[in-house]
């Protein structure tokens, strides 16, 4: 019997995910118009605000969408022993620990991750169905079913 929680180290390179980019124009595009008509700004004012709300949706989009800013994680992988590492554009690399506030869902995962040796630093990373592709995306649910610890209050039930 092997001491490895898994028998098969996990690699994945996340793409383009279609419904990221239409959450993410529909967000901006709700920011913006609430910014229109819920704050009473007067002309000049409101043209302050437009600049910082493209940015901001140009800045997501080349991060999350096309992955080409030097924050984007272009790869990501999970060893035999359970470690996780991070690929960036940039092409560092960075050894992580998954976070216990994850979240897993047949549509979207969304990982968060703690650099080790930072305190403070943390990469969260949304993944759509279509960012990894239906199989990949169902080996990453699996695995992080199969890898969080039972809660003590369902051990006490049993």
């Amino acid at each position: 019997m092997s001491s490895k929680p898994f028998d098969k180290a996990l690699h994945l390179e996340p793409k383009a995910s279609r419904t990221f980019a239409a959450l993410l124009l529909a967000l901006h595009i709700i920011a913006g118009l609430s910014v229109a008509v819920v704050i009473p700004v007067i002309g000049f004012t409101l043209l302050l605000f437009i600049p910082v709300l493209v940015y901001s949706g140009y800045y997501y989009f080349r991060k999350c969408i096309l992955l080409s800013a030097n924050s984007s994680v272009i790869k990501i992988s999970q060893s035999t022993d359970g470690d996780w590492s991070l690929i960036l554009h940039d092409q560092s690399k960075h050894y992580v620990d998954l976070c216990d506030d994850s979240y897993v869902h047949p549509l979207l995962v969304i990982l968060n991750f703690k650099i080790e040796g930072s305190s403070y630093r943390r990469i969260s990373l949304p993944l759509f169905r279509d960012a990894l592709g239906e199989e990949a995306h169902r080996q990453l649910r699996c695995r992080l079913r199969l890898s969080k610890p039972a809660e003590p209050e369902k051990l006490l039930r049993r």
